[in-house]
């Protein structure tokens, strides 16, 4: 059996992909072949070379200016002399990125590693695709390649190789699961991070896994330490799942005592929306539509994820079910609940013209399970008990 990793382009949504990596280190799930398209094979690259920390280290420290030449002023004649000057040199300057790739890459170690690495780009002249594996890069040009297949044109500029010029590889195959296939591959794990690119359906036959984040990882060209570290958490958070060692749709949840936990919250809840259900049947639509943008598997605790989402609690961490409510009611704020207070006040025509204002059904969602959930994480003198204490 031949473990394939697949690493989609997308920019500066790339560092992403490092925290899956670091899953799958930690599930022992070692792959014998890496691909890549992009910023995929950039991230590829290093990590097939054993350098985790390399990349991890870029991601954490990279700034603007350390990939590509922007104008340092934002008035309106720096920016269009910079449009301007773009255009005629047909794509933006990389040679920041450039200098990174020479700095990290060590194609040596590359190619007498255990790891089989292969990347995808495009000749820009017949738009044809070009899938390369390492052996069929001529030795010393394998940064050249690299380049080209993140040569994201017309924003930057084609690579030249050997008079040909390159562009990336999301103009045909954003996803190289074919070429992992063609290297050797009896099974994949694919990581899509959204990017630009022309993603083929897999007809490889291969077993698969799929790891994608449920949030927006950001700008393809903005690239910031906290950008990084988010997306890196993200990254890791969404291996997990893929891996079924944690819950949740938008957040991870720890499995351990999970049910028992949403059971104690789901009774007030529940509780709460019979009672408005009572007074108007489009709220208790509201609410449903609101729980049907979760995986059907993790139905049971979609209306905490919905909550946690409506109050903007941080999806980054891993939680327990306990510290997700709590985390929840320290992120929503009062004048929310305010403003739909009415609800839980008024009977049929009145609750009616209260729902009529909600513009996301998530802030329903949140409103409920403030008003069911608050009292419950009182402080202990207040509380005549415990929901978590058995």
């Amino acid at each position: 059996m031949a473990k394939a990793l697949v690493l989609a382009g997308g920019g500066a949504k790339g560092s992403y992909q490092i925290g899956v990596w670091k899953a799958l280190q930690e599930l022992d799930w070692q792959p014998e072949i890496i691909t890549g398209t992009s910023i995929g094979s950039l991230n590829g690259a290093l990590l097939a070379q054993g350098g985790y920390e390399q990349a991890r280290n870029m991601w954490l420290t990279v700034n603007q200016d350390d990939i590509l030449t922007l104008p340092q002023e934002n008035s309106l004649t720096e920016i269009s002399s910079f449009i301007h000057d773009t255009i005629q040199s047909g794509g933006m300057d990389v040679t920041p990125l450039e200098w990174i790739v020479t700095n990290l890459l060590d194609e040596e170690k590359l190619r007498n590693g255990s790891i089989k690495f292969g990347l995808v780009t495009v000749e820009k002249k017949t738009l044809k695709a070009c899938e390369l594996a390492l052996d069929e890069i001529p030795e010393g040009e394998l940064a050249d390649y690299l380049m080209a297949s993140a040569a994201c044109f017309p924003a930057l500029r084609p690579r030249t190789i050997d008079g040909k010029k390159f562009i990336d590889g999301g103009y045909r195959d954003n996803m190289p699961f074919n070429l992992a296939k063609r290297m050797g591959a009896t099974e994949l794990v694919t990581v899509d991070i959204n990017g630009v690119g022309v993603v083929k359906p897999n007809h490889t036959g291969l077993p698969t896994i799929e790891v994608h984040s449920y949030w927006d990882l950001g700008d393809l060209l903005a690239v910031s330490r906290d950008k990084a570290e988010r997306n890196m958490a993200l990254g890791y958070n969404d291996t997990l799942r893929a891996f079924e060692k944690v819950r949740g749709t938008a957040y991870a949840i720890e499995p351990e005592n999970a049910m028992e936990q949403l059971a104690a919250l789901r009774k007030p809840y529940n509780a709460y929306m019979r009672h408005l259900a009572d007074e108007t049947v489009a709220l208790e639509l509201t609410e449903k539509a609101a729980r049907t943008l979760f995986r059907a598997e993790d139905k049971p605790m979609a209306f905490l994820e919905c909550a946690a989402k409506a109050a903007g609690v941080d999806p980054a961490p891993i939680y327990t079910v306990e510290e997700l409510a709590k985390a929840f009611l320290e992120a929503y704020k009062p004048e929310d609940f305010q403003r739909l207070e009415g609800l839980f006040d008024a009977d049929g025509p009145e609750a009616l013209d209260v729902l009529r204002s909600v513009t996301d059904p998530q802030e329903l969602v949140a409103a409920v399970a403030y008003r069911a959930w608050e009292p419950l994480f009182a402080p202990k003198e207040e509380k005549p008990f415990d929901i978590f204490e058995d």
